[in-house]
């Protein structure tokens, strides 16, 4: 009987603590949330008056995105910003075009409530995304693999298994608005390992773009920066099987102009902030906590197709890798480090492989890095058929 009943005190005991531990959780998760909502919703006026004291007089040219052209791009160095009056041009030698960044000013929470920023009246104020990339490319040759856009980063950070838990939160919520078209890596360590590397990589195959414009060789594309911009062409949220289909028979070839935009996962990353926001029971997370360290690299590139005997090694080694689009970024209240910084916009000089190191071979626009990613490495993922001849009716207006 004894025996028994000290059997049941500690279930009791157990069960009780159980209780306590699930209770202090959810506490501190009803803190977590709170305050995230707090701080993204909270009046300016303090940062107002830190920022007179200052002389400065516009927040927003404060805080913002920086953005800079990085090699194989060119002109390396060239500086641009969230919200520009015109798109920025750039060469990536197996393609070339222009980009521009839309951004809410998530940094000054009463201007982003007005809608008194450039674009904020005209497209951004009322609707749900945070940010809004368009870009728009000509290439030189056809493009063959499949396509990837997103995030890199150019140097190996450790991230702990404390991190990598912090982090699953906002990668599933990624992975759930990408439909699964989502590739993630920490990246290897080169300390490590003696073959080429993989980068830190978050990027999503091209056929989670938002809106697909193409313009016929010969005719005027339109501006990035037009008010009607996002009335060209077709977009997901308007027709999602003629998208899809659009998509899958897309090919990118020479001739065309190709015109991108990409909003759909901007809800769950706030640049400006350098932060996932709140969202639902979803706590704020800032992304130095997770391993997202400035610059960070805003990239299109396409996959060649692997050798046999390499069909195993799934890894986006630059190796393979041919860019279309390269550009760093970071936020001016999370900048990196300040020789960092300047090394890009100082002209930073990152080589490209062209005809003159494989004869007979047309300049693929695939950067020249450091030896630690230098083994080659192939995986074949074909890209889908049809032709932009095809789609004439994707230049017009919806």
């Amino acid at each position: 009987m004894d025996v028994v009943l000290l059997s049941l005190f500690y279930m009791d005991v157990a069960f009780f603590s159980l209780v306590v531990l699930v209770v202090v959780h959810l506490l501190w998760l009803m803190v977590r949330i709170m305050r995230s909502f707090w701080e993204q919703h909270k009046p300016a006026g303090k940062t107002r008056q830190k920022l007179h004291a200052m002389d400065v007089i516009d927040k927003n040219d404060q805080e913002r995105i920086c953005g800079v052209l990085a090699g194989p791009s060119s002109p390396e160095g060239t500086t641009l910003h969230n919200n520009d009056e015109a798109a920025t041009s750039f060469d990536c030698g197996s393609a070339y075009g222009s980009v521009l960044l839309l951004h809410k000013p998530t940094g000054d929470w009463s201007c982003n409530e007005s809608g008194n920023y450039r674009y904020g009246h005209q497209h951004m104020h009322g609707r749900k995304r945070l940010w809004e990339f368009r870009w728009q490319l000509k290439f030189k040759t056809r493009v063959q693999g499949d396509v990837f856009m997103g995030l890199e980063q150019d140097r190996y950070e450790p991230v702990s298994w404390a991190k990598r838990c912090a982090a699953s939160s906002v990668l599933a919520a990624l992975r759930g608005a990408a439909g699964g078209a989502m590739y993630h890596s920490y990246g290897d360590d080169p300390n490590e390992s003696s073959y080429e590397t993989e980068r830190p990589t978050v990027v999503f195959l091209l056929s989670l773009i938002d809106q697909l414009i193409v313009t016929p060789e010969g005719e005027q594309p339109p501006s990035l920066c037009d008010s009607s911009f996002p009335d060209y062409g077709l977009t997901k949220a308007d027709d999602r099987k003629a998208f899809r289909t659009a998509l899958a028979n897309l090919e990118l070839v020479p001739g065309p102009t190709y015109s991108f935009a990409f909003w759909s996962v901007s809800q769950f990353c706030d640049g400006i902030r350098w932060q996932a926001p709140m969202r639902g029971f979803m706590p704020k997370v800032n992304f130095q906590d997770i391993g997202i360290h400035p610059p960070c690299f805003f990239v299109m590139y396409s996959l060649k197709p692997q050798d046999e005997d390499e069909s195993s090694d799934s890894r986006h080694l630059d190796s393979r890798k041919s860019y279309y689009v390269r550009l760093a970024y970071w936020s001016t209240l999370v900048p990196p480090d300040p020789s960092r910084a300047r090394s890009l916009q100082q002209d930073e000089k990152i080589a490209v492989v062209s005809s003159s190191h494989h004869p007979g071979r047309p300049d693929t626009g695939v950067a020249n890095f450091p030896a630690s990613y230098a083994r080659p490495c192939a995986i074949s993922m074909q890209w889908c058929g049809g032709t932009a001849a095809s789609q004439p009716d994707l230049a017009r207006r919806i």
